[in-house]
C-alpha cells in the first residue's frame, strides 16, 4: 500500500496544473524558534483514513499517515512542492515555503 501512495504522489508532482481536491490543506501556521536552525514541520492527519504526503524542494520526503496521526519533520529552509494523497479522495498538490528557524503546523482535513 504504502510503494502504491509513493508512485501515486510522484505522479501528481509531475502535474503543473492546480486541481481542486477533497483532501484540503489549512493554511500553515508558523511560530519563531528564535534560532536559525532548520525549520520543523508537524504535518497532522485529521482524516478518517491514512495519507501520503511528498515534498520535493532542497531535499525530498515522504511522510505516510494513519488516521488522525501526525509526525514531525525538520527539513532545510526553501521552497516545496508537495502532493498529498489518500484512498477514494482528490489529490492535493501545491507549494510551500519554509524558512529557517521556524516551526509549522501544516494539517491535512476533509474539505
Amino acid at each position: 500500500m504504502k510503494r502504491i501512495i509513493q508512485y501515486a504522489s510522484l505522479a501528481l508532482l509531475a502535474a503543473t496544473a492546480p486541481i481542486l481536491t477533497s483532501c484540503q490543506s489549512t493554511p500553515t501556521r508558523s511560530t519563531p524558534s528564535y534560532t536559525k536552525s532548520n525549520p520543523k514541520v508537524k504535518i497532522s492527519n485529521n482524516r478518517n483514513r491514512s495519507l501520503g504526503v511528498r515534498v520535493e524542494g532542497p531535499e525530498t520526503r515522504f511522510v505516510y499517515l494513519t488516521q488522525y496521526d501526525s509526525e514531525t519533520i525538520t527539513l532545510k529552509p526553501g521552497a516545496y512542492r508537495y502532493a498529498a494523497v489518500s484512498k477514494n479522495t482528490k489529490s492535493s498538490v501545491g507549494t510551500k515555503y519554509f524558512a529557517a528557524g521556524k516551526i509549522y503546523d501544516w494539517k491535512f482535513s476533509k474539505k
